[in-house]
C-alpha cells in the first residue's frame, strides 16, 4: 500500500491500485449482468439474477472494506531527534495474513509445496472423474482440510456435510442441473 501525508501531518493508507480496479470492473460486470437480466422471463432470469446480485453485494463489500481500511489504519507517528514527526519502520511479519500479497506467496513457495500443492489438485480432479462432483466434493473436503489443513475432525465434518447439502440443493432441487456422476455412478 502507498502512504500519503495530510495536511494535518497523519498518514493515510491507500488501497492497492489493483484491488481498486478488480473491485471498479467487477461492480461493473455484475451490474451490467443484473440489468440485462430484467428484460427475462422470470424463471430463466432467477438464478442469474441471483447470482449477480450476491456478485454485486460482495464487491461492494470489498470495496467498502477497502475504503474503510484506508480511512482508519496508518502507521504510528513519532518525533525524530530534531523534533519533527516521523514514521517508525515497523517491518510487517510475512506469516502476518494482512500483509502477505499473491506476489510474496508465488516467489516464496518451494518445490515441496508446489508439489504437494498439485496432488491436492490432481486428487479432486481424479475423485471427481471417478465419482463425480457430489462425492469428491465431500470426501475432498474432507480430506484436505483434515491432513492438509490439520483442521480438528468436527469442523472437516460439519464442512463436509454442509457442503454436500449445499451443492446437492443448489444444482440437483433448485436448478434441476445433472452434474457429472464419474465413471463410478454411484449417486
Amino acid at each position: 500500500m502507498s502512504s500519503i501525508r495530510t495536511t494535518e501531518g497523519t498518514n493515510r493508507h491507500l488501497p492497492a491500485l489493483s484491488d481498486v480496479l478488480i473491485g471498479v470492473v467487477s461492480l461493473l460486470i455484475f451490474g451490467a449482468a443484473l440489468l440485462a437480466t430484467l428484460d427475462w422471463p422470470i424463471e430463466a432470469a432467477r438464478f442469474p439474477r441471483f447470482i449477480s446480485g450476491i456478485g454485486l453485494l460482495c464487491t461492494l463489500l470489498f470495496l467498502g472494506t477497502l475504503a474503510f481500511r484506508s480511512l482508519t489504519t496508518g502507521p504510528t507517528v513519532t518525533q525524530d531527534t530534531e523534533g519533527g514527526p516521523q514514521e517508525s519502520q515497523t517491518t510487517e511479519d510475512p506469516a502476518d495474513e494482512e500483509s502477505v500479497d499473491v506476489g510474496y506467496v508465488f516467489a516464496s513457495a518451494g518445490a515441496k509445496e508446489w508439489v504437494q500443492t498439485l496432488l491436492w489438485l490432481g486428487a479432486f480432479f481424479l475423485l471427481t472423474y471417478l465419482f463425480g462432483v457430489y462425492i469428491a466434493g465431500v470426501t475432498f473436503a474432507f480430506l484436505y482440510l483434515k491432513y492438509g489443513a490439520s483442521k480438528s475432525l468436527v469442523y472437516c465434518l460439519v464442512y463436509s456435510v454442509v457442503l454436500g447439502g449445499s451443492l446437492w440443493m443448489l444444482f440437483s432441487y433448485f436448478l434441476g442441473l445433472p452434474l457429472p456422476s464419474g465413471i463410478f455412478d454411484i449417486i
